[in-house]
């Protein structure tokens, strides 16, 4: 049983990371189910309660107003603190959002559709390392800002192709 629930429990942290949960956001039960508990077998479905038990226990989830909110020891849990690799996930991304725009040396960086097409799907670490990211661009030579915008350097667009 203990490995069910281990599983369950994982599979409940892999879900928050997945939507996107910031500290104090509460899981998406009705989600969850539709999209996870439904798939399990009875044995683990029997594991939901005390997997989220477990997760309250140690401190991961805070159980409140018929809720279990995510917790700042739940949320370094779900999104492991290595903000080098943020920041270059990021900055990738971005590059590859450059590419796929056919950007050329001059184009500026879009930023509301970035947001749209990119952002949308970050997590909450992802999101707040989005400046850090630019100003790494910046920094390197890859982007320059003139006025209120960021543009491809021609660096920058040898660094794409």
């Amino acid at each position: 049983m203990e490995n069910l629930v281990n599983q369950v429990k994982a599979d409940i942290l892999a879900f928050m990371a997945e939507s996107g949960l910031d500290i104090g956001h509460v899981l998406p039960e009705r989600p969850f189910y539709f999209q996870r508990a439904i798939h399990y077998t009875p044995p683990q479905q029997d594991a939901i309660g005390p997997a989220l038990e477990s997760l309250v226990a140690d401190g991961t989830l805070e159980k409140r107003d018929n809720g279990h909110f995510l917790t700042t020891a739940g949320f370094s849990r779900i999104y492991p603190e290595n903000t080098s690799a943020v920041v270059d996930f990021v900055k990738n991304d971005i590059l590859d959002f450059l590419r796929n725009q056919s950007a050329r040396a001059g184009h500026s960086l879009a930023l509301k559709p970035f947001a749209f097409q990119r952002l949308v799907h970050y997590n909450p670490q992802q999101k707040n390392s989005v400046q850090q990211a630019i100003e790494s661009l910046v920094a390197d030579g890859t982007l320059e800002q003139k006025n209120d915008g960021f543009f491809l350097t021609q660096d920058g667009y040898e660094r794409l192709y």
